[in-house]
């Protein structure tokens, strides 16, 4: 009888995007396509699902939860590090999710041209208000750099997040998210190697997604602390910029936009 070698394809790091802290085991389920065992191996310690020998390149995982949005995730295993083969996935709240009572919302509908409601449509919320800064930039940042130095403003940065890198003058320089950190927490790594160069004192704004549901409705909640006032985002999906004038988003409180967002 041969010997069987177990090669680990796909490591995936959960983390809860409201809290940015791992997600209790039993509050979610994946199932991939492509593996000989239907169970992955779990690393609860770390907040890890591993996956091992899975037989197509392309991995079809899907991620179940009573209280976070369904996700389904296609991985290109060919494109991982084979000594690194990380993936980091936020989890996002769903219905159910047990917000406490003074969490920030923003919901609403996503319908077609026709009417329609658009199921499993992500949608994006862009904070652009200089109060909502999570980071400064403490170090300059070359193209093709995959780590970035910063220091902490306002509350936590964690795996799975996504932000706009703003100048300090509030020009837009591009998009990143965070998989990692590096020797300690203000080292963030990133999922991709930057495209331009980003100077020292650049700050991080998140962009805050969720995924419609059968009826079209999306619910962007916003991971805490916030600035103390009413604050501004612009709500997108995908590329396309779904509210041209900014939503003003209130503390403590559900905030509802009445008119369903048009998707072309």
């Amino acid at each position: 009888m041969g010997i069987h070698k177990t090669r680990c394809s796909v490591v995936l790091l959960l983390r809860d995007a409201y809290t940015g802290l791992k997600p209790a085991p039993s509050s979610v389920s994946l199932q991939v396509e492509g593996a000989h065992s239907a169970k992955p191996i779990v690393k609860m310690a770390e907040g890890l699902w591993v996956f091992a020998d899975l037989v197509q390149d392309q991995a079809i995982i899907t991620i179940n939860s009573p209280i976070y949005s369904k996700q389904v995730l296609t991985i290109r295993l060919a494109e991982l590090d084979p000594l690194d083969p990380l993936v980091t996935v936020a989890l996002l709240p769903g219905r159910s999710y047990p917000l406490p009572s003074d969490a920030v919302v923003l919901s609403g509908y996503l319908n077609s041209a026709a009417g329609k409601p658009l199921d499993c449509v992500s949608v994006q919320a862009a904070l652009c208000d200089e109060r909502g800064w999570k980071a400064r930039l403490t170090a300059d940042a070359l193209p093709g750099s995959a780590e970035i130095e910063t220091a902490p403003i306002l509350g936590i940065v964690a795996e799975g997040d996504r932000y706009e890198i703003r100048s300090r003058d509030g020009q837009l320089i591009e998009e990143c998210k965070i998989v990692g950190f590096g020797t300690d927490r203000r080292k963030l790594k990133l999922s991709n190697p930057l495209q331009s160069a980003v100077p020292r004192g650049s700050v991080l704004l998140p962009v805050i997604t969720a995924i419609s549901d059968a009826a079209g409705e999306f619910h962007i909640v916003f991971r805490p602390p916030l600035p103390s006032s009413a604050f501004k985002v612009e709500v997108r999906a995908g590329s396309q910029q779904l509210h041209h004038e900014s939503v003003h988003i209130l503390q403590a409180r559900r905030n509802r936009v009445q008119d369903p967002f048009i998707l072309t």
